[in-house]
């Protein structure tokens, strides 16, 4: 197999992820996973990890000081990032049934969020007006 035909076989990977009406952000990491190799869930770890060492630099700096409670906006937002991180993976350790259920529900929204279909069709002024006379 040539290189070239590599690069067809990536393109038609991408045409049939377009023509399927992926959301922009399934796009995106398609996109960012074929440029650096990485899985989502990869990339995901990566930024948590720079993220923990971000706000351990900043707690060894300021000593006794509670980074969510930072003046640098950034330190306090990663130390709220993983506040939440840390709490959401307590809730599913703790209620397995209830996590399930939550990401199943998420789940069903973004699955109802993309086959919505909006209409954009231009309507004349009097459409309503002509549609109460034909009915």
């Amino acid at each position: 197999m040539s290189s070239d035909d590599k690069g067809s076989i990536k393109s038609n990977k991408l045409d049939d992820l377009i023509d399927n009406l992926i959301s922009d952000e399934e796009l995106e990491l398609y996109i960012a996973e074929q440029n650096d190799g990485l899985t989502h869930e990869e990339r995901e770890k990566i930024k948590r990890e720079n993220r923990i060492n971000a706000i351990n630099q900043w707690c060894a700096e300021n000593p006794g000081r509670d980074p969510t409670r930072a003046k640098d906006k950034t330190i306090k937002q990663l130390a709220l990032d993983e506040e939440d991180e840390l709490r959401i993976e307590k809730f599913t350790r703790d209620n397995p049934e209830k996590a399930a259920e939550i990401s199943i529900r998420a789940e069903n929204k973004v699955k109802y969020r993309k086959n919505s279909q909006t209409y954009n069709e231009q309507l004349p002024r009097d459409y309503l007006h002509n549609d109460s006379y034909e009915t």
